[in-house]
């Protein structure tokens, strides 16, 4: 914190971790974006049911989730950790 202090107005350090967050986030996105692979994957997933191949449906669904969504979930709570919740709940329910 000693090294920080001086470039940090009334020692509030939350404005550093918020900008340091903030900076991870958009990077990471800059980099692939995860939200529209897990969008295409779903729409694969989606034509893959309508055609009647529900098991490839399931596992394509679940791509859409490990390859897309989760790689940024845990960057996107700290944005809307209220709206991560549905997602991870609404997921949890379509694989029962």
């Amino acid at each position: 914190m000693n090294h920080i202090s001086p470039y940090v107005k009334d020692n509030d350090i939350s404005k550093v971790v918020a900008f340091l967050r903030r900076g991870t986030i958009e990077t990471e996105l800059k980099r692939e974006n995860h939200l529209a692979i897990t969008a295409n994957l779903l729409r694969e997933s989606e034509a893959l049911y309508d055609e009647g191949k529900s098991k490839d449906a399931y596992t394509k669904a679940l791509d859409a989730y490990l390859e897309g969504f989760e790689r940024v979930e845990s960057k996107l709570a700290l944005k809307d950790s209220k709206l991560t919740s549905e997602i991870e709940i609404y997921r949890t329910k379509g694989s029962n």
